[in-house]
């Protein structure tokens, strides 16, 4: 079995991560041979070092990566053709799809929400305007109505392997007894010079990880310096902020396992907290619209459920004070409040990813196709 998956970056490392992640499983656990396009090289090399960013193809992990440019190097259609985030694909393929004595199935990988609506139109076909092919929306989600997350078997063994005393070493971390461990991986925001306040003023010491470069700016100048150079350290009262380099995938899976608390954004990094079965804080993608505030809520409405009424009021409190430009006052009551039941989520973060194992969308998406197939046949 052949598989095409096509990817353009928009949300910088978030839609790369999800399809890498992606193309990776499909290959490691079912054998499916996968191409993955790629608009932005580059962008994926910061994920993976291994990446030649001047290479229209290359093979990575037995995974076929072709840099996605207006000329299309190969115009075999795969048997399964996956349109990441409706990045669109491009009409000659289209055109080459449609010349296939057996059409390929063609499935539109939707962005992830917990929003009630998602399982109402995951799995529904759309005809394809020019032609006789059609695709199907695939949403992932929380649910057994939804396609389920991307979670590789090999996920539990590496997480359980991890030497985090070893990995912070790596990082060049020492630690104090008491001390939290954050890792902080955000958007460029106004809260960020807030959030770094708090912790300074906290009564409990805090070692905050930060990839180099995000969010350089804001956090170079709340530490008064030019920028930030990598494997620093940079102290304000009871706040270190260690500057680490941008891990790959399996790296950066350990360093959430080894956090008490995970800081994420975006799609791909949210996953991955909720996975590791760590306390994570949101910081949803904006929009201009305001849709993300709708899609925050339906998730915290979601997860929330079995915790206690403090520790729902406090996963709540400090969500929307870190995605909605709170004062200070209230994000700094809204942390200490998260840090009062941070053992209760740290149990409820367990429980919920026990949950989630149940839901592995390579499994329902290849389960889908072979449905699908066999329809067509007939």
């Amino acid at each position: 079995m052949r598989c095409d998956i096509f990817c353009k970056v928009i949300d910088n490392y978030g839609d790369v991560g999800v399809c890498w992640r992606l193309a990776k499983q499909l290959h490691n656990e079912y054998a499916v041979t996968v191409r993955l396009w790629i608009d932005d090289l580059a962008c994926f090399a910061t994920l993976n070092p291994a990446v030649k960013t001047d290479s229209a193809e290359q093979w990575l992990e037995g995974v076929l990566v072709v840099c996605w440019q207006d000329k299309l190097l190969d115009l075999r259609p795969a048997d399964l053709v996956i349109e990441a985030f409706a990045c669109f694909l491009p009409e000659v393929y289209i055109e080459a799809m449609q010349k296939k004595t057996v059409a390929p199935i063609w499935v539109n990988l939707e962005y992830l929400s917990a929003e009630p609506w998602v399982t109402d139109f995951h799995l529904l076909p759309s005809p394809h305007a020019q032609s006789h092919l059609k695709k199907t929306f695939f949403f992932p989600g929380f649910g057994a109505k939804t396609g389920g997350l991307i979670q590789e078997a090999s996920l539990r063994s590496r997480l359980q392997a991890t030497d985090s005393m070893q990995l912070f070493a790596e990082l060049g971390a020492d630690f104090v007894d008491g001390q939290i461990k954050v890792s902080l991986f955000c958007y460029p925001d106004e809260m960020i010079l807030k959030l770094l306040q708090v912790w300074a003023n906290a009564d409990q010491p805090l070692c905050c990880f930060l990839p180099q470069g995000l969010a350089s700016v804001e956090i170079a100048h709340f530490f008064s310096q030019e920028e930030l150079r990598l494997g620093q350290h940079y102290q304000c009262c009871n706040l270190t902020v260690v500057v680490i380099p941008f891990l790959s995938q399996d790296k950066y899976d350990q360093l959430l396992c080894s956090c008490d608390i995970n800081f994420v954004r975006g799609e791909d990094s949210f996953v991955r907290a909720q996975l590791v079965a760590k306390p994570l804080v949101w910081h949803i993608y904006r929009q201009e619209d305001g849709v993300h505030l709708d899609k925050l809520s339906a998730f915290i409405q979601l997860y929330r459920q079995g915790m206690s009424l403090a520790a729902q009021d406090a996963l709540l409190n400090l969500w929307q004070a870190w995605n909605q430009n709170a004062t200070l006052a209230a994000l700094q009551q809204a942390w200490h409040d998260y840090l009062l039941v941070l053992n209760e989520l740290q149990q409820h973060a367990v429980c919920w990813q026990k949950q989630m194992a149940e839901h592995n969308l390579a499994r329902n998406l290849l389960n889908c196709y072979q449905k699908m197939g066999t329809i067509a046949r007939f």
